[in-house]
């Protein structure tokens, strides 16, 4: 996370987090669904869809039914460890790009 604390002004960085998360931010916004949420407990526990689904408060079979929609949204397949390495690198940018903007605004 360091890394991505030097380089948070660096608009390659935000045009990545956009790239990567944008259709999944639109949606959310424009359903008011939480699959970025969802996203973000299946990055954090490094895959392990019943362990997310715990920490999201949602029974697995709901659970799954999300992370099938990020697949769909994104066009990614989630058991790919580079896909799930860059959304969770995106979503780490994204989220330290919104602290900054808070802080500064």
């Amino acid at each position: 996370r360091g890394l991505l604390h030097l380089l948070a002004g660096d608009e390659r960085i935000t045009a990545f987090a956009a790239r990567e998360l944008g259709p999944l931010l639109s949606r959310d916004a424009a359903q008011g669904s939480r699959l970025v949420q969802a996203l973000r407990h299946y990055c954090e526990h490094g895959g392990n869809k019943s362990a997310a689904a715990a920490a999201a408060h949602t029974s697995r079979t709901a659970y799954y039914q999300q992370l099938a929609r990020i697949e769909q949204v994104l066009g990614v397949r989630l058991e790919d460890p580079e896909s799930m390495l860059s959304l969770y690198v995106a979503l780490l940018a994204h989220d330290i790009r919104e602290a900054d903007d808070h802080t500064s605004g």
